[in-house]
């Protein structure tokens, strides 16, 4: 769910406003250092999902939460402190989750990595395609990781659909390894949003 703003180039980036679970779609609150949302910015089209039954729509208004620095598991939500989503904004999201009877962990991202989601995707329920630089700072003990290639590192921000990985096109390491691992791998031409930070799971709100 993006602006419905032309004038916002973030309007492609969907989970920038919005993340989603299968009981609750939270509207996060951009922060001040987002180079175009700011506090004003237009997510009210998540609020179409009030036509699905048994999903609360609840709006993060304490600190600063973007999506991209959300990774839900079956077991737990992950959460990364980042430039973009503060401590407040994580406290705030702990206790809509913590409601809801889903568990949640805090870590800090890597400064060197814009969103936690950049370098991480969940590709099945205990494994995660990781680039090394998030892997080893510990974020992940507990799952099974599976590493990008060094010089692949925008390869981890994958989607999985059922068996189908969606992936950018552009990383033949990545997309051979996820094939060999028995995954069904489609490429989808991304350097366009790329160039605005956009991944797959930016461009994507699934639930």
């Amino acid at each position: 769910i993006g602006s419905r703003n032309g004038g916002f180039f973030w309007a492609r980036c969907r989970e920038k406003s919005s993340s989603c679970t299968a009981e609750v779609a939270k509207r996060t609150h951009f922060s001040e250092t987002d180079r175009i949302c700011k506090k004003s910015a237009d997510v009210d089209a998540v609020d179409d999902v009030d036509a699905v039954d048994d999903v609360d729509i609840v709006d993060i208004v304490d600190g600063c939460v973007e999506a991209g620095d959300i990774l839900i598991t079956p077991s737990e939500v992950l959460v990364g402190l980042s430039a973009r989503t503060d401590q407040a904004g994580a406290d705030q999201l702990r206790s809509i989750l913590n409601a809801r009877r889903y568990g949640m962990r805090v870590m800090k991202t890597p400064p060197n990595i814009l969103h936690f989601k950049t370098d991480c995707s969940l590709i099945d329920d205990h494994c995660i395609l990781a680039t090394e630089r998030l892997t080893f700072s510990g974020c992940f003990d507990g799952y099974q990781t599976l590493l990008v290639p060094l010089g692949e590192e925008p390869a981890a921000n994958v989607i999985r659909i059922n068996n189908h990985i969606i992936m950018p096109a552009g990383y033949p390491k990545t997309r051979s390894m996820l094939r060999v691992e028995g995954f069904e791998v489609l490429t989808v031409g991304n350097s366009e949003c790329a160039k605005i930070d956009g991944g797959m799971s930016c461009l994507s709100l699934r639930f």
